[in-house]
């Protein structure tokens, strides 16, 4: 009986996941589409992660930082920083406050801006002052904020914030304005379009399948199988 090579197993277990998303693809529903995407990376974190396999959050920051080391993980948005100051009433000292209100109103109107406006963590770290203030900053980065909208997806069957995808470029997270009418105020909305939670399951995927073959590892020895459960 030939022995089975592992670079086959894991073409196998690869090419498993890759079937998967293009029906994914194939499917006319973002909702659904997104959801489905979200569930099938948790699965492939568990590849990336070993030892900390019930932690569901380490996990997705792991896979979105180390494993597809998307390049807006650490970039602060602004936007959802002005307004978490503004709703939460909190304390801030008045240097930071005054910097994310002057890059906020660097949002031109009736503009599709992109997440290159936003600063990395390390550009205004300088300004933070107190735990609470580094803790709001860190809750507000890209990576952060990621992993929000995946529970909002997965626990409540919905997307957050208000965001419509309209952009001509359907694979890069973008802001766009919208009137809130109960208030009387133009908001600026985060989307994370389709595409661009497809594409990041890709790559996942291209990066997981190297770390497999570089290391020679099987990937199913990272899931439980058999009868118990």
């Amino acid at each position: 009986m030939r022995m089975v090579k592992n670079s086959e197993i894991v073409e196998k277990f690869c090419s498993y996941f890759h079937d998967r998303i293009n029906e994914i693809v194939d499917l006319n529903n973002p909702l659904y589409q997104k959801i489905l995407i979200i569930i099938l990376m948790d699965t492939l974190s568990l590849v990336w992660s070993k030892g900390i396999e019930n932690r569901n959050k380490l996990r997705f920051m792991k896979l979105i930082r180390q494993c597809i080391k998307w390049e807006h993980s650490d970039r602060i948005s602004i936007p959802m920083t002005f307004y978490r100051i503004r709703q939460a009433n909190l304390r801030i000292n008045e240097p930071l406050k005054l910097k994310i209100r002057a890059l906020f109103n660097q949002f031109q109107n009736g503009r599709i801006v992109r997440l290159d406006i936003d600063p990395f963590y390390h550009e205004i770290q300088h300004l933070v002052q107190s735990q609470e203030e580094s803790k709001l900053l860190k809750n507000s980065c890209h990576a952060e904020l990621l992993y929000t909208y995946r529970n909002n997806l997965i626990h409540e069957f919905r997307k957050p914030g208000h965001g419509m995808e309209f952009s001509d470029d359907n694979e890069s997270p973008y802001y766009h304005q919208m009137t809130d009418l109960d208030i009387e105020e133009n908001t600026w909305e985060l989307v994370y379009p389709t595409n661009f939670i497809i594409n990041l399951s890709k790559v996942a995927l291209n990066s997981i399948k190297a770390f497999l073959t570089t290391n020679k590892l099987d990937p199913y020895s990272f899931y439980q199988f058999g009868s118990p459960w």
